[in-house]
């Protein structure tokens, strides 16, 4: 059916025309945004959203994009985990920010014991410990106690755990005796 001059604005057909034309104009927004970088579906939901987007519109482009493979939440999780890891960020850091952008804990908990079952040998989260270690490292130049106090403070609030936060020292040669007295959290002077 063509769409003719005169038609009332309730008809069905001009109603069917405008959701389809709303559809397409959000889908070629979404692909836009996704052009930028990945995104979770339900990040990607709130942006349109924010664009004063109608849900149903919203949601019926998300249900397409992933039908048709433009927005898959699981290698989402896994590019994010993968890339933060590289960054030096620890898996509770991973967590809170997949948490963020709409990734349930269960699929992050799965992508967490996949990309640990490819190289099982190493630790990725020692990987990262390490990696947040060299960062430190760089602003607090020291290997005294109180400097090695505060490394092991930043790696704590960044979510590593007292045994990577251990281990990541001693893999550096670094005395990890210093945390055996009470360890806290201490802010950086």
């Amino acid at each position: 059916d063509q769409i003719v001059a005169g038609l009332r604005s309730d008809d069905p057909r001009v109603i069917a025309a405008r959701r389809a034309i709303e559809i397409r104009t959000t889908r070629t927004l979404a692909l836009d945004l996704l052009a930028n970088r990945s995104h979770a579906a339900a990040e990607l939901l709130a942006k349109l959203k924010k664009r004063e987007i109608a849900d149903d519109v919203a949601h019926a482009v998300i249900e397409e994009l992933l039908e048709d493979g433009w927005l898959d939440d699981a290698a989402f999780a896994r590019s994010r985990i993968s890339a933060w890891r590289a960054e030096g960020r620890s898996d509770a850091d991973c967590r809170r920010r997949l948490s963020e952008a709409g990734i349930t804990d269960a699929l992050v908990s799965s992508e967490l014991l996949a990309i640990d079952s490819i190289e099982p040998a190493t630790s990725p989260e020692q990987n990262a410990a390490q990696e947040a270690l060299a960062r430190i490292r760089r602003s607090i130049k020291g290997t005294d106690p109180a400097s090695l106090r505060r490394i092991a403070a930043r790696m704590s609030r960044r979510g590593f755990e007292l045994d990577t936060i251990r281990a990541a020292l001693r893999q550096c040669e670094l005395d990890d005796s210093i945390l055996d007295e009470d360890f806290d959290q201490e802010p950086d002077p």
